[in-house]
C-alpha cells in the first residue's frame, strides 16, 4: 500500500521522499534549490522525510510547521481521510492544487 501524507499525498511521488529514501546527495542538492527560496531557505540537511503521518523519524521542515500535519498529529489520525470532520477548510487550499488528493482521501475508511 503506498503510504499517505495528511492531506493525500502520495509520499512516494514526493521529491523530498524520494530523495531521502535514495540517500542520494546529488539528488538531496538539486531538490533543496528546487524547493529553496530566499524568504524559506532550505538546504540538504532538510531534506530528509520518511512521511509525514505514522512517522517518529525524520519529517520535512515545511511539514514539521504543516496545519494539516498538526492537527493530524493531534485527531491521532493516519490521514485526514479518517477524521470524522473531512473535509475541513484546512485541505481547501492543499484540495484545489491537487485534486487527486482529495479523491484518496474520500475514499480512504473513516474513523468511528
Amino acid at each position: 500500500m503506498n503510504k499517505l501524507a495528511y492531506c493525500g499525498l502520495l509520499c512516494e511521488e514526493c521529491e523530498i521522499y524520494q530523495a531521502t529514501i535514495a540517500d542520494d546527495p546529488i539528488l538531496k542538492e538539486t531538490t533543496a534549490q528546487k524547493f529553496s527560496s530566499p524568504k524559506y531557505p532550505i538546504d540538504t540537511a532538510d531534506i530528509n522525510c520518511y512521511g509525514c503521518s505514522g512517522n517518529d523519524q525524520a519529517v520535512f521542515k515545511f511539514c514539521t510547521e504543516c496545519e494539516i500535519r498538526l492537527c493530524g498529529v493531534n485527531h491521532k489520525l493516519d490521514n485526514c481521510g479518517s477524521c470524522t470532520d473531512f473535509p475541513c477548510s484546512l485541505l481547501d487550499q492543499p484540495f484545489e492544487n491537487s485534486p487527486e488528493n482529495k479523491q484518496r482521501l474520500e475514499n480512504y475508511p473513516k474513523r468511528v
